[in-house]
């Protein structure tokens, strides 16, 4: 059960980098989109109460955007620190459901229902139940 723990752990901990990245990529491009580049440094270092008007209702729109999504599908791709990989699809549905369902060799499948996250492990045909808010996952999907 300890080590179904700590394999769930990469997992979600790695999930949640994807999904990150993801968020940002997306931001990234829809300030590229109208013509501008962003300074990561200067947001990093600035803060947000720092920006002048537009860039602050740009945020603003991207955040109000990425707040109105309520299903998310995407293909991901995850690589470990020794350079083993992992493809699946990733499916969001807000607030609180998650399918993540790894492709061929891999035999893990993650479902959240809103309150319970269950990790199948279908070679071994074991299943393991956490809560949901006890989890990494629920930070992406509150």
């Amino acid at each position: 059960m300890k080590s179904d723990l700590n394999i769930f752990l990469r997992f979600t901990n790695r999930l949640i980098v994807a999904v990150v990245f993801f968020c940002i990529s997306l931001s990234l491009n829809i300030f590229q989109a109208r013509g501008q580049v962003i300074e990561t440094a200067q947001i990093k270092t600035e803060g947000i109460e720092n920006l002048n008007q537009l860039d602050s209702m740009d945020v603003f729109r991207i955040e109000n955007y990425l707040n109105s999504i309520t299903t998310l599908e995407s293909r991901i791709l995850q690589i470990s620190s020794a350079g083993d990989f992992s493809e699946g699809t990733l499916f969001l549905a807000k607030p609180g459901k998650m399918r993540l369902e790894y492709d061929d060799p891999n035999p893990i499948l993650l479902i959240a229902d809103g309150t319970n996250l269950a990790y199948f492990d279908k070679e071994l045909e074991q299943t393991s139940y956490f809560d949901l808010q006890s989890t990494q996952a629920a930070i992406l999907l509150d």
